[in-house]
């Protein structure tokens, strides 16, 4: 008897051992985009953000770059009702967030020294990172978060499910305090193979997204120049660093 309880145990410790150095698609996902973007210093993103509004889907061309502390995003819409196209740039340097608006001709700015540290940061982290991709993310809402390896489109992906945005709002810097999000759930598609971002996808209470953006080229080489942007001289400037303080601390 004791020595069938001897096996046994060892059976069961062999066991637990083997269940042990089994990583959950989570830990693999986690621990391999850690790896591939712990080094990435540029990074630029082609992708197009789509609404439904009013039984039509409203589309906005993006494109993103990011190295340095610098970040661009260049964004188009038509508005909805005309045939109007609606062009926009945004610089941020780090001290200055410059957005200019083709339909208006303004230059507004924000001037990010005069924020509180706190907010500085949250302006920053919101138009610093491509794509809507922080390669911390998932391990800030790790115990939020249920990871899936699946199929799109023919193509092996990770899902990555998002469920409650309630209580990581401050992780994906959302406003904090109480504002409702509109959204109730977030999904994820990752390419298996390269780890690109392939789409993200916001659900409220329906099936099918409100909202959703697909990502359609990345790249992790940044031309300098890409950063040196001119305006029309005759635009008018306004500094929004005081309604933008306003509204922030509201929240």
């Amino acid at each position: 008897m004791k020595k069938i309880l001897t096996v046994l145990a060892v059976a069961g410790f062999a066991t637990g051992m083997i269940f042990a150095q089994v990583e959950s698609p989570k830990d693999v996902l986690i621990k391999r985009i850690t790896e591939k973007y712990k080094d990435i210093k540029e990074m630029s993103a082609t992708m197009e953000i789509n609404m439904s509004m009013m039984g039509t889907t409203m589309k906005m061309p993006m494109k993103v770059w990011t190295k340095n502390g610098l970040t661009r995003v260049d964004a188009s819409m038509v508005i909805p009702g005309t045939e109007q196209k609606m062009e926009s740039t945004t610089i941020n340097d780090g001290k200055i967030v410059t957005t200019y608006n083709n339909l208006n001709n303004t230059i507004m700015t924000i001037d990010l020294d005069k924020l509180p540290e706190e907010l500085k940061n949250k302006v920053k982290q919101s138009t610093g990172s491509t794509a809507g991709f922080d390669a911390e993310l998932f391990n800030k809402i790790k115990d939020q978060i249920v990871v899936e390896e699946a199929n799109k489109n023919g193509k092996k992906v990770y899902l990555i499910t998002v469920k409650n945005i309630e209580a990581i709002k401050n992780s994906l810097n959302m406003p904090a305090g109480n504002v409702t999000i509109p959204f109730k759930k977030i999904l994820y598609w990752f390419d298996y193979e390269s780890l690109n971002p392939l789409k993200m996808e916001f659900f409220t209470e329906s099936d099918t997204p409100g909202m959703w953006i697909d990502v359609l080229e990345i790249k992790t080489f940044v031309p300098d120049g890409i950063f040196k942007v001119s305006f029309p001289p005759d635009a008018k400037k306004i500094d929004m660093t005081d309604s933008v303080k306003g509204v922030l601390q509201n929240k």
